[in-house]
Formats: C-alpha cells, sequence, structure tokens
C-alpha cells in the first residue's frame, strides 16, 4: 500500500527577525541566583572557553546546557561556543537559535555571516509517521560541507530511533518513507507527515461487480 503524503508550509521560523527588538513589555526580569550557583556558573564558563579552544564539542554541549541550569546570565561567548557544539552534532536549527541569542548581544560580522549562510543554504522540515516508528531518509546527492552532512546524518539517525524529525536540512531532493520531497532555503517550514493507507479489516471480501 503506499502511504499518504501531507505537504503544508508552516509560519516563518524567524530567519529575518531583527536581533536588537526590544523585550516586550511587562517580560521578567532576569532571577537572581545564588552565589554559589553564580560561582558555579563561572567555573563552567572557564571549562566550556577551554574545551572551545580544543575543539571538544560533546563536552563543551555538556558544559553549556550545565551553565544554563545554574539559571545565569549567558554572555556572547557562551552562545557562540553552544552554536558551534549544536553544529558538529549536525543540529542547524539549534545552532540558529543560539546564534540568534549571540546576535542580540553582539551581533558580530562572524555571527551575522553564519546567520546569513544558514538562510541561504538551509530549509527547515519536520518529518514524521504515523503511528511513529523508524524510518528511512535518503537524499539525492550528499553535500561535500562537512556541516551539512553533519546535519543530514543526525536527522538520519533521528528518524531511524524514533520516525520523528524537527529541525533543518541542506537544500536538495530528500526521499523519506518512500516519498519525495525537496528543501528549499526560506523561512517557511515544511510539514511532512506519512501514515499507511488504511487497509481493509482481515476476512473481509470484494464484493462481487454489479451488473452493468
Amino acid at each position: 500500500m503506499l502511504p499518504l503524503l501531507l505537504l503544508l508550509s508552516l509560519p516563518s521560523f524567524g530567519a529575518n527577525a531583527s536581533t536588537d527588538t526590544p523585550a516586550a513589555e511587562g517580560e521578567q526580569a532576569p532571577v537572581e541566583i545564588s552565589k554559589s550557583a553564580q560561582a558555579e556558573y563561572y567555573r563552567l564558563h572557564d571549562e566550556c572557553r577551554k574545551l572551545a579552544r580544543r575543539q571538544v564539542w560533546p563536552g563543551v554541549e555538556r558544559l553549556y546546557l550545565e551553565m544554563e541550569a545554574t539559571g545565569a546570565v549567558l554572555v556572547y561567548e557562551d552562545y557562540l561556543a553552544g552554536a558551534m557544539a549544536a553544529r558538529d552534532a549536525g543540529d542547524v536549527l539549534l545552532a540558529y537559535e543560539r546564534l540568534t541569542a549571540a546576535a542580540k548581544l553582539n551581533g558580530t560580522r562572524e555571527v551575522i555571516d553564519w546567520l546569513w549562510s544558514i538562510d541561504t543554504a538551509y530549509g527547515r522540515v519536520e518529518l514524521r509517521t504515523e503511528p511513529l516508528g523508524p524510518a528511512e531518509l535518503s537524499v539525492a546527492a550528499m553535500p561535500m560541507l562537512p556541516d551539512q552532512r553533519a546535519a543530514i546524518e543526525a536527522a538520519q539517525r533521528q528518524l531511524q530511533e524514533g520516525g520523528s524529525y524537527s529541525g533543518m536540512l541542506p537544500a536538495g531532493t530528500y526521499t523519506f518513507a518512500g516519498q519525495e520531497f525537496t528543501v528549499t532555503p526560506g523561512p517557511k517550514e515544511v510539514l511532512i507527515l506519512v501514515r499507511p493507507v488504511e487497509e481493509k479489516k482481515r476476512g473481509q471480501k470484494d464484493e462481487p461487480p454489479k451488473p452493468g
């Protein structure tokens, strides 16, 4: 039985949103944290910076999450290191979100150029099967750039494990659970929902054709 394919355009994910938009009225101020939590943040920040210099990205990701857990206000360096760790793991959407946070604090050429490169090379997708289950994702032409290859491979692993993926993929032609679709750069999200066509109940017989 052929699966059913649903292709939708969803709202923008904010690729062109301004990075200097003031906080919304009534937004809560940062929560004050204890001296011990602040001291722990400083320790983690120092360790994270050291690992980032050595490009030990799994360790950077672990420390980044621990810094977030302290409740301290992260700085530009933290967000940039976190974006690099996410990129190494193939999570382009997470890298984009952390880069956006970094740009709000310090819109450096490095960050702006990186955001632009994602905007012009990736599209956001949501892929899932119903019911959820392992599914294959293939690409017509595997890109040469390591970052793009890592993004595709990360999506493939996630789909193999659970049958769903929400994130960014490089522009190109893909096949998901037997259905082909195209990713193009831009602010619109594409939702691909694949589910089996309902089969006849077991034991049900075809009715004979009525005489014409």
